[in-house]
C-alpha cells in the first residue's frame, strides 16, 4: 500500500466533523509543541559570541556640543557619547558599584584618603601610543583646573 498525498487528502476528508476537529487540533498542537520545543532547544544550546567592528547606532534626544571628558557635560548626549568613545579607571557596573576599565587594582592609604591605583598592561590611545600614569595625573590635574568649572574639580 502506497502512501500518497491524495490518499491523505481523501482520508482526511471521509472523517466526520468531530474527527477533523480532532485531528487538526491534534496536527496544531504538535505543530507548535515541536516549535516550543526546537526553539528551547536552540537557545538553551546557543552562546552568542560577540563580533569585532560593525556599527554601533544610539539615538540620543540632545546635540552633542563638546565631547571632551574634561569639560563638564551640557546634556545626555555628551555623556552617552564620552562613556562610548572614552576609557576611564573605572566604569560604572549598573548596580550601583565600579567595574576596572584601565585599572587593575587599587589600594587604599590613610585611612581611605589616598589611593593607588595600578594599571593594567598594555593599554593604549586611540593612536597606538602606550597610556601611562603621567597621562593619567596629567588629565586629573586638567580635571582640577578652576578655569574650566568642572564641579569635580574639588574632589
Amino acid at each position: 500500500m502506497k502512501l500518497s498525498f491524495k490518499r491523505l487528502i481523501s482520508g482526511f476528508l471521509g472523517l466526520g466533523l468531530r474527527d477533523k476537529i480532532i485531528f487538526s487540533f491534534l496536527i496544531i498542537a504538535g505543530t507548535i509543541g515541536l516549535s516550543l520545543f526546537s526553539a528551547r532547544f536552540y537557545f538553551s544550546n546557543t552562546v552568542l559570541i560577540p563580533e569585532s567592528g560593525g556599527v554601533y547606532t544610539e539615538a540620543v534626544i540632545s546635540f552633542p556640543r563638546y565631547v571632551n571628558p574634561v569639560i563638564p557635560d551640557q546634556n545626555n548626549a555628551e555623556e552617552i557619547l564620552e562613556s562610548l568613545v572614552f576609557s576611564s579607571l573605572y566604569k560604572p557596573d549598573g548596580q550601583g558599584g565600579v567595574l576596572p576599565d584601565l585599572a587593575e587594582s587599587m589600594t587604599l592609604f590613610e585611612e581611605g584618603k589616598v589611593f593607588l591605583v595600578s594599571l593594567r598592561e598594555n593599554i593604549f590611545w586611540h593612536d597606538g601610543e602606550p597610556l601611562t600614569a603621567r597621562d593619567v595625573i596629567f588629565t586629573l590635574e586638567l580635571l582640577k583646573n578652576q578655569e574650566l568649572q568642572n564641579p569635580l574639580a574639588d574632589f
